[in-house]
């Protein structure tokens, strides 16, 4: 794969670059988030390790840019100095799809990237679309319709909403949504999930009158349930 990373110490930089390049990965490493949004072929990159704290601007900004203005889809990794659940909530909400608290570990750092690869790359669902009630659902190109006008959804809104969608009815606790959409149990990761979940009560306007209702079940989890008698196929 081709990852770019942004880290603006250099040591750290050559560190990383060093253990991906030797896990036969290709690397292209920036200073700083202008060198990066720069360069003009962003699109060309399978993952982004993006640094928290760069000279110019945060790493946030960067994710930000990176997905709203430029339109890139590929996942991108946190690396941050940070613990604190606000800041992981703030970087998860923005669209990162995984964060590693530093000093970064070797082989921790190349599990999450095969995790990050597996999941994107397989193909979990046989039909490239599905219909629930008013929403549809294109696998393939991670898009979603609601009424026939599409939703802008983030890549994990739009893989926890599918895994709802195709979970109809049954409970889902918090450690089989964290392990299903985050790869792994992490502490602290239900303030996570309940703001993803509230992401996608909004932007799907998931409610009564449009057939569907997904509630917080007490000590257990959620659970997305159809109102309406049948489901669309």
């Amino acid at each position: 794969m081709h990852i770019a990373i942004l880290e603006d110490d250099p040591v750290v930089g050559a560190i990383i670059t060093k253990w991906l390049e030797e896990a036969q990965h290709r690397v292209t490493l920036f200073a700083s988030g202008a060198e990066m949004l720069s360069h003009e072929s962003l699109a060309a990159f399978d993952i982004f390790l993006l640094d928290w704290g760069l000279p110019d601007m945060t790493g946030l900004d960067v994710l930000r840019i990176l997905k709203s203005d430029r339109r890139i889809e590929a996942p991108m990794l946190f690396t941050t100095i940070r613990d604190a659940e606000a800041d992981i909530v703030s970087a998860l909400d923005a669209g990162a799809d995984d964060y590693l608290v530093k000093p970064i570990r070797n082989r921790e750092l190349l599990s999450r990237i095969r995790a990050i690869s597996r999941r994107v790359s397989r193909a979990p669902f046989v039909d490239n679309a599905e219909v629930f009630g008013c929403y549809r659902f294109d696998y393939a190109n991670q898009r979603v319709q609601c009424n026939g006008a599409s939703v802008h959804m983030q890549g994990r809104e739009f893989e926890l909403a599918t895994f709802f969608f195709k979970n109809l009815g049954k409970i889902l606790s918090r450690d089989l949504i964290s392990n299903a959409i985050w790869s792994r149990p992490v502490a602290g990761e239900s303030r996570a999930i309940d703001t993803h979940v509230s992401n996608i009560r909004k932007k799907l306007d998931i409610c009564q009158e449009n057939g569907f209702l997904l509630t917080a079940i007490y000590s257990a989890g959620y659970r997305l349930e159809q109102t309406s008698p049948e489901r669309d196929k």
